[in-house]
Order: C-alpha cells, then structure tokens, then sequence
C-alpha cells in the first residue's frame, strides 16, 4: 500500500509533464489501493458474520482478482503510453 501511495504522490508530481500517463498511473494505483482496503474490510466482516461460509470469500476473491488485473493493465498502459518514436533522421537523435 506505501508502493501505491508513492505511485499516486510521483504522478501527481510529473502530472504537467505527462498528463495523460499521470492519469493513468493515478487510476491504477488508486484502484490498486482501494482493492488492499476493501480486500481487508471484508474479511473482517466476512469471518466475524460467516466464519464458515466459503461461497462470499469465493467471489469476493473473483471480484478482487479481476479488479487486480485491471489495475495492473492501467499501470503497464501508464508505462508504455504516450511515448514518442524517435526521428532516426533528426540530428538531436545521436545514440
């Protein structure tokens, strides 16, 4: 969760270079944070009200998976969006 915090706050830094990658990034790693919080709420709830009922922990384990890879895709999107090819003709592009 501090990886997630520290992603939001360097992202809100860079935001007026990289707006639309800074989006992205705040979007998955928000949506990363809110699954860790909500993933521990409910299993507080869950074995204080079920203890021994599989079926709740089952799909709310579905939900959290299918949120994680969304998270994660807009975090890879944050990495590899929004980047400019280089001109091999322009003679700033010396390697």
């Amino acid at each position: 969760m501090l990886v997630a915090l520290v992603g939001i706050i360097f992202a809100i830094v860079r935001w007026k270079q990289h707006p639309n990658v800074s989006l992205l990034a705040i979007l998955g790693f928000s949506l990363v944070l809110a699954n860790r919080m909500v993933w521990f709420l409910f299993q507080v709830w869950q074995f204080a009200n079920f203890p021994y009922s599989s079926w709740t922990l089952t799909l709310f384990r579905v939900v959290s998976v299918l949120l994680t890879v969304v998270s994660y895709g807009l975090l890879v999107a944050a990495i590899f969006g929004s980047r400019s090819v280089p001109n091999p003709k322009d003679p700033s592009n010396v390697s």
